[in-house]
């Protein structure tokens, strides 16, 4: 299957492409939480670590994000999109786990609401 939401597609979800613009290694730890089942949860240790290790984590992000949901797109193409757009690629991968009922959540919006995606 494949996402449901495109690459440039980061205003669909002003929350989360708000998120992304001021914080997106907080946004990225959101993330990461929300893909271990803690949903809605700040993850200090995972942004700092995403501060440090920068370009690399959206690419090893997006990919947890296709191998959790069987989603159908190869790490190269994760790479090549978490490399070349990480912003955006960072706004996909919060909408698709909204989508999917996994919120990672906001630090400076609420999330909206899922069913109206």
């Amino acid at each position: 299957m494949p996402y449901h939401h495109g690459t440039c597609g980061c205003f669909e979800d002003t929350s989360v492409c708000c998120d992304t613009i001021f914080c997106t290694c907080c946004q990225m730890g959101r993330q990461c939480s929300a893909l271990e089942g803690n949903a809605d949860t700040h993850n200090c240790g995972m942004c700092i670590v995403a501060m440090f290790v920068g370009g690399c984590f959206p690419m090893c992000l997006r990919c947890k994000v296709s191998d959790k949901f069987q989603l159908e797109e190869s790490c190269c193409a994760s790479f090549i999109c978490g490399l070349l757009f990480p912003a955006c690629s960072v706004c996909m991968t919060g909408r698709e786990l909204n989508f999917r009922g996994v919120n990672p959540g906001g630090c400076c919006c609420k999330p909206e609401d899922a069913k109206n995606m």
